[in-house]
């Protein structure tokens, strides 16, 4: 637009200039017009087209003020939820350190409680070892002093008869007739109309089987009693059970002789006091050599400890 306004002016100038005339002029002044009019008209879209880039700029701005507060709105929601999450996470790991702090505690005390259950359980292994070792050795030692009361005894005494060493030599105070003896291979007869009669013995328990306990009176050898369910067992005048009998203690036996045995009716004991032996290293048996010791006697059996219950 701007060339051909240059081209209009410079042709209304050059017809005035050239010829002079007023037609020329006339025409110059309204080619002048004209392109005063399309500059006017030019200027009027230039404005238009500047208020509407306006306008755009204006409505861009407005977005961009818009979108960006939306994304600062966001901004700070997601912050807050960040520092939630973060909050909650820092909750969290207290609650495990916690966590961590009494599992530590819970597995010190349960490591204390194992330490003190081993520890109980060997001191209860010691001592029922020690209480082995005692009986063992109390055992031995009474053997000992029986098989040298016998060798003594056996010295002392006279020889005798066939008959009365047949006859055991027991201190027994008859209560009604002993009946007759039954020769070997004779079967026993049966007892009509009453019981066997009733004998009883006083000595000092020797050993306990789990059946029988062997007895010996003063100056005697011993005698063996067996034990039944229903013999009745009474410790210092008191009622007792057959596991209450303790070695070395003395006692009345009142028994019935069924079979060729002595079957215990009844047996009293009186508690005797510690033995004043000194102790000694138990030897225990050789295999194959338990049994019955020279002149019939029981072997003492100790029982030995239990295992120890966790």
């Amino acid at each position: 637009m701007t060339a051909r306004y240059l081209g209009v002016w410079g042709l209304a100038v050059a017809l005035a200039g050239g010829v002079g005339c007023k037609r020329n002029q006339e025409q110059a002044e309204e080619a002048a017009g004209e392109v005063a009019e399309e500059t006017r008209q030019a200027a009027g879209e230039v404005a238009e087209e500047s208020q509407q880039a306006a306008q755009k700029a204006e409505q861009a701005a407005t977005r961009v003020t818009e979108e960006s507060a939306e994304a600062l709105e966001q901004a700070r929601s997601a912050s807050e939820k960040a520092t939630e999450q973060l909050d909650e996470a820092a909750h969290a790991q207290t609650k495990v350190a916690k966590s961590e702090s009494e599992l530590a505690r819970a597995r010190a005390e349960a490591e204390r409680e194992r330490a003190e259950a081993r520890a109980a359980e060997d001191e209860a292994r010691a001592r029922a070892e020690q209480a082995f070792q005692r009986l063992t050795a109390q055992t031995e030692a009474e053997r000992a002093r029986q098989q040298a009361t016998q060798q003594v005894e056996a010295e002392q005494t006279p020889p005798a008869t066939t008959e009365q060493a047949t006859k055991p030599p027991v201190r027994i105070v008859e209560e009604e007739e002993t009946p007759e003896p039954v020769r070997e291979g004779q079967a026993t007869p049966p007892i009509v109309g009453r019981a066997p009669p009733q004998q009883s013995l006083e000595g000092t328990i020797v050993s306990l089987g789990d059946d029988r306990v062997l007895v010996r009176a003063p100056g005697q050898p011993s005698v063996e009693v067996i034990l039944e369910p229903a013999t009745e067992v009474n410790v210092d005048g008191q009622p007792a059970t057959q596991q209450e009998l303790l070695a070395g203690s003395s006692v009345r036996i009142t028994y019935r002789m069924v079979g060729g045995e002595r079957v215990a009716d009844s047996i009293e004991q009186e508690r005797a006091a510690p033995a004043t032996t000194p102790p000694q290293e138990p030897t225990p048996p050789a295999p194959g050599t338990e049994g019955p010791l020279p002149g019939g006697e029981m072997e003492p059996r100790p029982i030995p400890p239990g295992p120890t219950r966790m």
